[in-house]
């Protein structure tokens, strides 16, 4: 398979973490909100570091926050 044909699968077929921009392939979870994608693992408060999985957030600009954070 041609390089042009593969940047062209990742860039429009695949799902890209937008933490650590790595393709998720077969079982890979993500979690998505408004066109955008994060790893499970990737998916955490961008000032504390806890897991966001499954619970509220709020965004500023491109950085996710949990409510402790996003509150102060």
């Amino acid at each position: 398979m041609c390089v042009y044909c593969v940047l062209v699968y990742v860039l429009y077929v695949c799902v890209v973490c937008l933490m650590c921009a790595r393709v998720g392939l077969g079982s890979t979870k993500f979690v998505s909100f408004e066109d955008r994608n994060w790893h499970s693992d990737c998916f955490v408060c961008n000032q504390c570091n806890i897991s966001l999985v499954g619970q509220g957030f709020l965004l500023e600009d491109n950085a996710i926050l949990c409510a402790g954070c996003g509150e102060a």
